[in-house]
């Protein structure tokens, strides 16, 4: 996440474990400048500079490609001349579009800069589908009526040998600590249990719990 305005920054901190909570993401940190999370592209603005260079159009949209684009969009945002081997353009000359970095999905709104990571190894999907099942398990917890203190016996039953299954299996502790269970079973579960079908990650999962 990058943020322009430093008591913006400051406040990131008071709610990095919410938003952790909520967006069911490993890490929130604060990128050091946008650079971090966007690219940018940059090409002539061909209305203008199509009729000022004709033929030699080509020779300024690969001086274009050849140079760095984020030296050229900072100075198109600065109003400042722009000078390629020998060709010196106008900041209205050249076009800036802005782009998520390689592995990024970025939303941008000029003052905040947003992305999230869209490289996922085994592991962190591991922990992202024990994550979601004790989210899901929290609010089966609270559509049950039970107390925020009240101990419940759990159930999960997803295919065997299924990567859901062995994720459920070495996240079973960290599972019981979030939703208060004394235990995590992942036999059939009680028939007097309140019981209730999802799929997480594409893969089926029988969640069931009740009050000690």
């Amino acid at each position: 996440m990058q943020l322009r305005d430093t008591q913006d920054q400051e406040r990131l901190g008071q709610i990095t474990q919410q938003l952790q909570d909520e967006l069911n993401v490993k890490e929130v940190r604060l990128a050091s400048d946008s650079d971090s999370l966007l690219d940018h592209r940059v090409r002539p603005n061909l209305p203008i500079l199509g009729p000022k260079y004709g033929k030699r159009l080509a020779d300024v949209r690969k001086l274009l490609a050849d140079a760095d684009a984020d030296d050229i969009a900072q100075k198109v945002d600065a109003g400042e001349l722009i000078n390629l081997n020998g060709v010196t353009l106008e900041p209205a000359e050249v076009l800036v579009d802005t782009v998520a970095a390689d592995g990024y999905a970025v939303e941008s709104d000029g003052q905040c800069s947003v992305g999230v990571s869209t490289k996922i190894d085994n592991e962190l999907l591991a922990e992202g589908m024990v994550r979601e099942t004790a989210h899901i398990v929290q609010l089966m917890r609270k559509n049950s009526g039970l107390e925020i203190s009240d101990r419940i016996v759990l159930w999960l039953n997803a295919e065997d040998s299924s990567s859901l299954a062995e994720a459920l299996i070495s996240g079973a502790d960290y599972i019981a600590s979030e939703t208060l269970a004394v235990s995590v079973s992942h036999d059939q579960p009680a028939i007097d249990a309140a019981s209730e079908e999802h799929r997480i990650n594409g893969e089926n999962l029988t969640i069931a719990l009740r009050a000690c």
